[in-house]
């Protein structure tokens, strides 16, 4: 089971541009039709084209270091990542643009790290009980909630972000077609 995590990681996505798009001011319908953006995420790929269906999205692979490489190398303009990834390998200098939540809703789960263990094991429990985020184990059961009731898988544009304050929870879900044109 995984019932145990860490406090959550900022869970919004970045933007980091080649030198061919200095000057990006985040608004994704500004850049020019035809720019190549690199991500193998099928929820960044709708997200991004429901803002500017000019855009020509690439399959981008391999790990954090590897794609920067690649889009240094000029390979594409540009590529998103999980901003929780860039800051824990202290690369958060390499993001150009971090998006608000409210413009490019994360994937349920971004930014946490979640301990399993086995469903038996009470020991173990009682020793990552005091380690574990209670609020980020609700919020992401919330958001991993949306994509059971939405039958969603990593084939699937969809989005969940959950926050949880003095007052309650609050729960955002977008769910889009691949192009992007039913959001």
């Amino acid at each position: 089971v995984i019932d145990h995590m860490l406090p959550r990681e900022d869970a919004r996505d970045a933007l980091l541009v080649h030198d061919s798009l200095a000057g990006f001011k985040g608004d994704i319908a500004a850049l020019p039709v035809g720019t190549v953006i690199g991500t193998a995420s099928v929820r960044r790929q709708a997200f991004l084209l429901a803002h500017n269906p000019g855009l020509k999205i690439v399959p981008l692979r391999g790990n954090v270091q590897t794609r920067i490489e690649k889009l240094r190398a000029g390979q594409v303009q540009a590529t998103l990542l999980a901003y929780a990834g860039l800051r824990r390998l202290d690369l958060a200098n390499e993001a150009d643009y971090v998006f608000e939540t409210d413009s490019m809703l994360p994937a349920a789960g971004q930014g946490a790290v979640g301990i399993e263990r086995r469903a038996a094991d009470t020991a173990i429990k009682d020793l990552l009980d005091p380690i574990s985020c209670r609020k980020t184990v609700s919020c992401t059961y919330a958001e991993r909630a949306v994509l059971d009731l939405l039958d969603g898988s990593c084939h699937t544009p969809i989005g969940a972000h959950a926050t949880l304050d003095n007052t309650g929870m609050t729960l955002r879900a977008c769910i889009a077609s691949l192009d992007g044109q039913a959001f």
